[in-house]
């Protein structure tokens, strides 16, 4: 008897011990469990739950956000795993190409050239190919304004807008954007796009609806 209750006790304590210690499959489960029961509102308030703190948590953590398209998110989770784990690590690979993914979507892959390469790739589009890039993504929209050739291709001999000036517009700091040029119908719908390109990433980020007043002040040169 006194064997059946050790052999017993042995049990409880090694089953106890399990239980405060689970092991990776078990954080798989439980996190399963979180992805398929729980509403979108329920996950999101249970989100401290999947706090990574294991390589398999953060690749599952990015995946969920990435299947809730908030790639952002993701991308600062696959980031910041990158940063923490060896390099050795098995699962390195695929979180660096998961962070590559995320990348794509948003538009970062841009950043993947060296920068003199993007400079020949955009140098080879014209002014107004360059206002359109403008609107593709918050990441095209960056690096194109703060190209310094882009600003080069509106030195031109109908137009000229000002680096400095067109900053303090673009930053919500001046609501007037004077742009020297003779009086010419077909320059003005350029200009305006130029102007909803360039402060549409900004307003978009912000989650509110684009309101711009634009006053212009064309001057015949």
């Amino acid at each position: 008897m006194t064997i059946v209750a050790s052999k017993a006790l042995s049990f409880v304590n090694s089953t106890s011990l399990q239980q405060s210690q689970p092991t990776t499959n078990d954080i798989r489960k439980q996190q399963q469990h979180l992805r398929t029961t729980l509403t979108a509102q329920e996950k999101e308030k249970n989100m401290t739950m999947l706090e990574p703190n294991q390589v398999e948590e953060y690749l599952l953590a990015g995946q969920w956000y990435e299947a809730q398209k908030r790639y952002s998110k993701a991308r600062t989770i696959y980031a910041d795993s990158l940063a923490k784990i060896p390099f050795n690590d098995p699962h390195h690979c695929e979180l660096r190409r998961s962070l590559k993914n995320v990348n794509m979507r948003l538009g970062a892959f841009i950043y993947l050239f060296p920068y003199h390469v993007l400079c020949i790739i955009f140098d080879h589009l014209s002014r107004y190919s360059l206002i359109t890039c403008l609107d593709v993504c918050e990441s095209w929209n960056h690096f194109i304004l703060q190209w310094p050739g882009f600003w080069d291709t509106h030195r031109h001999e109908h137009y000229y807008i000002d680096r400095t000036m067109a900053n303090s517009f673009l930053d919500d700091k001046n609501d007037h954007l004077y742009i020297r040029s003779p009086v010419s119908n077909t320059l003005l719908g350029p200009m305006l796009k130029f102007v909803v390109a360039t402060r549409s990433w900004r307003y978009k980020h912000l989650g509110k609806r684009l309101r711009c007043q634009v006053f212009f002040s064309i001057h015949v040169m």
